[in-house]
């Protein structure tokens, strides 16, 4: 059987306090990476996140940018291929969801939405991004 490949792309869990971090602990928790064949295999990739704490998720499936958005985006835009599905974890990330979309075009979005960034109408990179999902959340 074969593996799905998995990314949950976010924009902060461990290096930041807030209700939407909570969230994303919570979810890398739920996320299993000790898989069998024909399950989904995770990994967690952070634009903020330089550092992961392990009883959340394995270090080893992990990947953190500090803050740097050009590296952040050259990783998904270089990486893209190597996924089956996707989970973006925030609004403020179309712009990633949408890059990795043009270079995997099969590849499964899922959005996760929630906070106030939610309730305002959506800019471009936004509306696109959600003309494109498979499912939102």
């Amino acid at each position: 059987m074969i593996k799905i490949r998995s990314a949950f792309i976010y924009l902060a869990a461990f290096d930041i306090t807030g209700g939407i971090e909570k969230v994303n602990k919570v979810l890398m928790h739920c996320l299993d990476p000790d898989v069998k064949p024909g399950q989904v295999q995770p990994s967690a990739i952070s634009l903020h996140d330089e550092h992961i704490d392990s009883r959340y998720f394995p270090a080893w499936l992990f990947k953190g940018f500090g803050g740097r958005r050009i590296a952040f985006l050259w990783y998904l835009f270089s990486h893209a291929r190597r996924f089956d599905a996707v989970l973006v974890g925030h609004l403020n990330l179309s712009a990633a969801g949408l890059l990795m979309k043009l270079i995997q075009p099969k590849l499964k979005i899922i959005l996760m939405v929630h906070g106030i960034e939610a309730w305002r109408p959506q800019g471009l990179l936004q509306r696109l991004l959600l003309k494109r999902v498979n499912r939102v959340i």
